[in-house]
């Protein structure tokens, strides 16, 4: 009995410590790297990171990253910052203070095994964002109508893909034409929007 206390101790104990010990390995640079690798792999090749750095995990920092689907990379983000609440998790909730970059450009939208875009409407976690900010949000010609570069700064929450509340205020990079959104968004507020730029 006696020792089966002590075993019962032993996995709870690593159980506890081991959470620990991947964080502090994170927060080192083989470790950085090993997390970059472990998260290419786990999003299937979908997902590509590099220079990882800042605090993990709440306070990353990610020099570049990479969408990718089967036609190669469809989106890429540079020099991005994410401040957030990790453990809101447990409550269904990302909490994200601050989440910018310096530059996203777009170049299509994503496509599907089957050929098609992708039409997703599930979100692991609600997102709620209090501050976000792109300095140069690039929009090409198979997203937007037309070849489009803006200055975003929004804030809101996400409950889907298509379904969100909040604000959003752009600003066109060639002539400073301004766009301000605010309420809530189905699954046509994202295109419509899009749509408006491209006028």
């Amino acid at each position: 009995m006696r020792r089966a206390g002590r075993i019962l101790a032993w996995v709870l104990g690593v159980a506890v410590a081991l959470p620990l010990l991947l964080l502090a390995a994170a927060n080192t640079g083989p470790g950085r790297q090993a997390l970059q690798s472990l998260i290419a792999w786990a999003s299937g090749g979908t997902v590509r990171l590099s220079g990882l750095s800042g605090r993990f995990p709440d306070a990353p920092r990610i020099e570049r990253l990479e969408l990718l689907d089967r036609g190669g990379v469809y989106a890429t983000v540079t020099d991005a910052v994410l401040d957030w609440a990790p453990l809101q998790a447990v409550h269904g909730v990302m909490d994200v203070d601050r989440l910018s970059a310096a530059r996203i450009a777009v170049a299509r939208l994503p496509v599907s095994e089957g050929g098609t875009s992708t039409d997703s409407t599930g979100l692991p976690l609600r997102l709620a964002v209090k501050t976000l900010h792109v300095d140069r949000l690039e929009l090409a010609a198979p997203v937007a109508g037309t070849p489009t570069a803006l200055t975003l700064d929004a804030s809101g929450t996400l409950d889907s893909l298509t379904s969100g509340r909040g604000q959003l205020h752009a600003r066109t990079v060639d002539d400073g034409g301004t766009y301000d959104v605010a309420g809530s968004a189905g699954p046509d507020g994202l295109r419509d929007f899009l749509e408006s730029l491209a006028i």
